[in-house]
């Protein structure tokens, strides 16, 4: 699938604007971040005083890092965040004046020192080759985070290879302009050539946070219960203690069986007992 990905993502950046619950969203993934993966591993990440964001749109992310950081840490953390669309940097700065916004490429960046840890939110799916953004990280940052959706299984890939199922839209035909459609394994897969897991985490659906975190797709009216496997099932989550249906959704995602969100921490990989530069 090609497509000008300048065009479509400065056309964009008015489409995440619009959307209601983007700049509680955007911080969740900072919160989901820090909590879960980040206080955990505070002793391995060790110093954390710089922190970069590619594909940040209005720094919403970064802020949030930065604001959680300052009061896990007590001191300073400063936060650059790299975007190609012109909007996201211009209203950005002003939104966050104490964010850096670089209207450049990632992959061509050089840098001193590597920062500490990079975020990558919901950017990898949107580039041609993902591959290479990773590859290019490494030497830039000594951790990275990241969040991707999970939006297809291994058995829907199987499906749609068979000619059984029809391929899932890409590029401008995907409201967000997706390229990639992720499984965890395949995930794995890409980000092992040039990185490794140190944990991860795929926060379960919550139902009552979508009032906030996503008020765009969520019903005005209250609907009407009716009779499905889905109505019961719904019901008896929503009446299970939040650990089970937590442990029980994890599982049925690594299992291929259902899609979410993973959010990643990963260090470059390390050859000959030295870590890549």
């Amino acid at each position: 699938m090609t497509m000008d990905i300048h065009k479509f993502y400065d056309e964009y950046t008015q489409q995440v604007a619009a959307r209601p619950g983007y700049p509680t969203r955007a911080a969740w993934k900072s919160l989901v971040c820090w909590r879960h993966l980040v206080i955990p591993h505070l002793a391995e990440i060790g110093d954390l005083l710089r922190v970069a964001d590619v594909g940040g749109c209005y720094g919403f992310s970064a802020n949030a890092f930065v604001f959680h950081g300052q009061r896990v840490l007590n001191h300073s953390i400063t936060a650059d965040v790299y975007e190609l669309a012109e909007q996201y940097t211009q209203v950005g700065q002003l939104l966050f004046p104490w964010i850096n916004f670089e209207n450049t490429d990632f992959r061509a960046v050089s840098l001193d020192a590597p920062y500490d840890v990079t975020l990558m939110f919901d950017v990898l799916e949107h580039l041609p080759d993902p591959g290479a953004m990773l590859a290019a990280a490494v030497g830039k940052s000594r951790f990275l985070l990241i969040k991707t959706p999970l939006e297809t299984t291994e058995k829907q890939l199987a499906r749609i290879a068979a000619g059984l199922e029809e391929p899932i839209p890409a590029g401008t035909a995907h409201r967000d302009g997706h390229l990639h459609f992720f499984t965890l394994k395949s995930f794995f897969d890409l980000l092992n050539q040039h990185w490794e897991m140190v944990d991860y985490v795929i926060p379960p659906p919550s139902w009552t946070p979508l009032d906030l975190i996503a008020p765009e797709f969520v019903a005005l009216t209250k609907p009407k219960f009716i009779f499905t496997w889905q109505g019961v099932l719904r019901f008896l989550i929503d009446a299970l203690p939040k650990r089970f249906y937590e442990a029980l959704y994890i599982r049925r995602v690594i299992a291929g069986a259902t899609g979410g969100n993973a959010f990643i921490l990963a260090r470059p990989k390390k050859h000959n007992g030295t870590t890549m530069r």
